[in-house]
């Protein structure tokens, strides 16, 4: 366990430098979002994960439009696998992988905020979260990707970079 743990970090460096993200971060939609508000959001952590993925599978389904934005998220970043956000959720009683299966059940932003872990998070200051999600090429990988909790405070230099159709 000390070895996967030791692993998940050397990936994680890719991301984070310290408590900051590193890079821009990708959304995918299915409509277009002029402005951002403050419910939740999630996002790729590489372009080409929302390119081959979300943005994808939107128009795979069939869908008339998709929309890609990128920005780049300010404020503290946590990592699921970190010791201090392990030791914020399980102070209320969360487990993190628990609180993971959660997002990744595509729960409404009324779900999320409400959330217990959420809550804790939130209130030990965290921006947003970098967390397994499934991943939209293959939906038998994982894949890292982040939850922003308030992208309206978090998210800034939110842009489109692609549409369909163009």
């Amino acid at each position: 366990m000390k070895y996967i743990k030791e692993f998940n970090q050397i990936i994680l460096e890719r991301y984070l430098s310290g408590d900051k993200l590193k890079g821009k971060v990708y959304h995918a939609a299915f409509e277009p979002i002029n402005k951002l508000n403050s419910n939740p959001m999630w996002f790729a952590l590489e372009k080409i994960h929302s390119d081959k993925g979300w943005f994808t599978n939107i128009i795979d389904n069939g869908n008339d439009e998709a929309y890609q934005y990128e920005g780049k998220v300010t404020g503290k970043v946590g990592d699921l696998d970190n010791d201090d956000v392990i030791e914020v959720l399980n102070s209320v009683g969360i487990d993190p992988y628990d609180w993971s299966t959660d997002m990744v059940s595509n729960p409404n932003a009324k779900e999320v905020l409400q959330n217990k872990g959420t809550k804790a998070l939130m209130k030990a200051g965290y921006a947003g979260i970098i967390y397994y999600d499934y991943d939209p090429r293959d939906f038998q990988a994982d894949l890292q990707a982040i939850i922003v909790f308030n992208p309206l405070k978090s998210i800034k230099g939110w842009k489109l970079i692609k549409q369909y159709p163009e």
